[in-house]
């Protein structure tokens, strides 16, 4: 069959059959082909097609960015610069206007204050005292037990009568036909009534402890004194107007219900009135002959007293007391959780400060003498910077409730609950308490930077809060007044340099500007006002400094420390005998942060081994004589935060032969096994765990990192009181936050966060400058990059891994 089939083929015919077929599948063959080269064709021509849309939408877009520009360049910053004149002047009017209707509002309160609650509360005073002598036991136990009878008549009768006639007369109405039902639908309708009338009625006796308050017209009152107020208003703008609000003067207590409790009890000093001396005609007498001596040389130190501030030593803030005069401070406070903020007390035996040692921050009171401690606030919230009012009998502190941080005024002994001094959405904290019990400066963000507020104690409303510096380039801070009362000290930092200023005082209005003293930050008054003592920071250590008002070149050296200095408060007496006897603890030894264990150094090899570290990193390698400080720092931060932020980091260990960035350093810290650089995502994510804050130091520019807290309860951190810095703004369409690197966020985030930055540095990794182009070249911001050299030279520290033959090879070769 198979050779029938072989020889079959072979024919001609079949031949021939064959090739017809070979013939007609050709044409086929050939329009397949074309067919898939058309659509090769079509595919690179939809793909040039494509490329030349998206070449030629960018095009369009850069076109329209462009026209952009133009516009702004060409209309509308030209428009906004012809219009910010009548900007001005409209917003002037308005400040002008609105200062009018708050001196009529004014007028008003003291017109109302001095015809109508003044007489009213003279009339009433020996009504009041007989009603609550004599009349007010027997009428509220009269009014008790009218209560009492009315919610048993209306709860245990009325109410269940009404609720079950309907059912009885609709029972009765089965039984007795349609005019006993209509009856009982009736009765239905008023048992439902009585319902309803019942719940007004239990309001009304307070059994739903909800007291009705009643509208009181005075509308009446109002219209009569509305010309009376219009009248005076006009003729007090005729004469020399304020350039403040008149409220700040003392007035009425009752002009404040919220203070009226406490202002009594304050020490007030009168002010005596200068009576005037007749005028006589001066007799010039003859010029004697004077013999010129040399002005004494003014010693800001001369007062004498004590000085008490907050130091950090160890990774833990404490509070010391140095008499003057001495070398050697005590230490007050001794526990393992930071104290600090301290403020003397008027009589100085005892002393106030902010502690978080029971979980979170609250303010604590210690007598000196007796070294017994005392807890004021009792709250969840922060609670902080407290200073005494001029009687002893008051405490004004920071507290960070309801999202917000603002002053509160509590007594002294803890007797009554706080008061809230300020509501302002915006930041108050750092109060300092007048001299003459009246009023309160303390530091705001509700002008949009800090600026040192003054509030009237009798007009103790955030609407009458007084800018006293006013400034918009500055960042005024720890206000403190002079003992008489006729300046503040502050101190700020906005131009890289702590300088510490004096402001002149009248009637708590500025009397003049700003005279700067010296360098330095958290100033405090000598007793008799004449100098100030600051703390200021040089290299590695911290120095507290005096300075003569008269002389202020005269600045004398006081104490100097390796840790930080800050809270200074200066007292007048003398610390007690036997004080160092009762707080013999300031030589006591505490636990060290961490140990650094080490192998000992190899003969003929480098030093020292490179240490593998349990983080997310591309290379989580550590000289073996910094990686046990990197591992209690991260231990400490998971505690105090309250999540693991070190877990991951961008950079860690570097090879000897990478290459750096473009424009970055060689010879960088991370090839000696010193540095690394955290995860630099969690700024700037769109929920951020961390915030940077900007600070200039001189020409430099330095960021100091903040941790936003696990738990915001209170029981970690503190609440921010410094903007951050928003570095997403510098890829806005606006080019100067393009110049400048970014911008000023426009509030401070709410909540609790952690310095890690000082946390760092207790464990001795320090952060480093950014680089002078970090404004355009991202990588030379440098947040993320924290270092450890231990005094090292770049050269001493990479000589502890590599060999000198392993250095020079590595870099010649290059």
């Amino acid at each position: 069959m198979g050779e029938r089939l072989g020889q079959a083929g072979r024919r001609p015919e079949a031949l021939f059959l064959s090739g017809i077929q070979n013939i007609r599948s050709w044409p086929k063959r050939f329009l397949v082909g074309l067919w898939r080269l058309l659509g090769l064709a079509g595919l690179l021509l939809r793909r040039l097609i494509e490329r030349i849309a998206r070449v030629s939408w960018a095009f369009l877009g850069r076109c329209g960015i462009a026209f952009r520009h133009i516009l702004a360049f060409i209309l509308w910053r030209p428009l906004l610069l012809i219009m910010q004149p009548i900007f001005d002047a409209v917003k002037r009017v308005a400040q002008e206007v609105w200062a009018f209707i708050g001196r009529c509002g004014l007028v008003l309160r003291q017109l109302l204050n001095r015809f109508i609650w003044q007489p009213l509360i003279i009339i009433s005073s020996p009504f009041r005292w007989l009603y609550r002598k004599v009349f007010q036991r027997p009428v509220d136990f009269a009014w008790l037990s009218l209560r009492t009878f009315l919610e048993w008549l209306i709860v245990d009768l009325v109410q269940p009568a009404a609720r079950m006639l309907p059912t009885l007369v609709l029972a009765l109405g089965r039984r007795s036909g349609h005019s006993i039902s209509a009856f009982g639908m009736w009765i239905q309708g008023v048992g439902q009534q009585l319902t309803e009338v019942a719940s007004p009625a239990l309001s009304a006796t307070g059994l739903d402890q909800g007291v009705p308050r009643p509208r009181v017209n005075r509308f009446t009152t109002a219209i009569v004194s509305t010309s009376l107020i219009l009248l005076l208003s006009f003729l007090t703008t005729q004469g020399s107007r304020p350039e403040n609000v008149k409220g700040l003067q003392p007035g009425n207590p009752e002009t404040n219900p919220a203070l009226a409790a406490i202002l009594p009890k304050m020490t007030l000093t009168p002010t005596a009135t200068p009576t005037p001396l007749p005028t006589a005609t001066p007799t010039v007498p003859p010029m004697p002959a004077v013999e010129l001596q040399a002005w004494p040389t003014p010693d800001p130190l001369a007062r004498g007293g004590s000085v008490a501030f907050t130091m950090r030593q160890n990774g833990n803030s404490d509070i010391y007391a140095l008499s003057i005069g001495h070398d050697k401070p005590i230490r007050l406070t001794n526990h393992p959780a930071d104290d600090r903020d301290p403020a003397w007390s008027p009589d100085g035996r005892h002393l106030a400060f902010a502690s978080d040692r029971d979980g979170n921050w609250e303010i604590y009171l210690l007598d000196i003498e007796s070294g017994l401690l005392s807890r004021l606030t009792m709250q969840e919230a922060y609670d902080g910077a407290p200073s005494w009012s001029p009687d002893g009998q008051w405490l004004v502190y920071e507290s960070y409730r309801e999202g917000n941080l603002d002053l509160y005024i509590s007594p002294a002994d803890g007797s009554n609950k706080p008061i809230r001094l300020t509501e302002n959405q915006a930041l108050d904290f750092s109060p300092s308490w007048s001299p003459d019990g009246r009023h309160i400066a303390f530091v705001s963000l509700r002008s949009g930077n800090k600026d040192i507020f003054i509030m009237a104690l009798d007009s103790a409303f955030d609407e009458f809060a007084v800018n006293v510096t006013n400034t918009l380039s500055r960042s005024e801070d720890h206000p403190t007044w002079e003992p008489a009362g006729r300046a503040l000290a502050y101190f700020d930092d906005a131009d890289g340099l702590e300088l510490v200023y004096t402001l002149p005082l009248e009637e708590q209005l500025p009397a003049g500007p700003a005279i700067t003293i010296g360098q330095g930050r958290h100033p405090s008054w000598s007793p008799d006002g004449s100098s100030l003592i600051y703390a200021y920071n040089s290299d590695q250590q911290s120095y507290v400094v005096a300075s003569s008002i008269d002389a202020w070149n005269v600045a004398p050296q006081v104490f100097a420390a390796d840790g930080d200095l800050d809270g200074l408060t200066w007292t007048g007496l003398i610390l007690p005998q036997g004080l160092e006897e009762r707080f013999n603890r300031v030589d006591e030894q505490q636990d060290l942060l961490f140990v650094e264990r080490s192998a000992p150094p190899r003969e003929n090899e480098p030093a020292f081994l490179l240490r593998e570290v349990s983080v997310d990193a591309p290379a989580p390698y550590l000289s073996d004589q910094v990686d046990d400080s990197f591992l209690a720092l991260r231990q400490r931060v998971v505690e105090e935060a309250g999540w693991d932020f070190l877990a991951q980091v961008d950079n860690m260990f570097a090879f000897l032969d990478s290459r750096p960035f473009p424009g970055e350093n060689d010879r960088s810290w991370n090839k000696a096994a010193r540095a690394f650089d955290f995860y630099y995502r969690y700024p700037i994510s769109i929920e951020p765990q961390a915030e940077i804050v900007r600070e200039d130091r001189g020409t430099q520019t330095y960021w100091r990192v903040y941790l936003r807290t696990a738990n915001q309860d209170g029981s970690q951190g503190e609440p921010l009181k410094q903007l951050p810095w928003e570095f997403s703004a510098r890829y806005d369409s606006d080019p100067q936050y393009y110049d400048q690197g970014g911008k000023w966020k426009d509030a401070i985030p709410s909540g609790y966060y952690l310095d890690f930055t000082r946390l760092a540095a207790d464990y001795g990794w320090t952060r480093v400058p950014a680089a002078d182009n970090w404004r355009t070249f991202f990588q030379g911001i440098r947040y993320w990059h924290f270092e450890n050299r231990q005094d090292l030279s770049w050269q001493e520290a990479i000589l502890e891994l590599y060999t000198d033959d392993e250095l020079r090879q590595a870099y010649d070769s290059r």
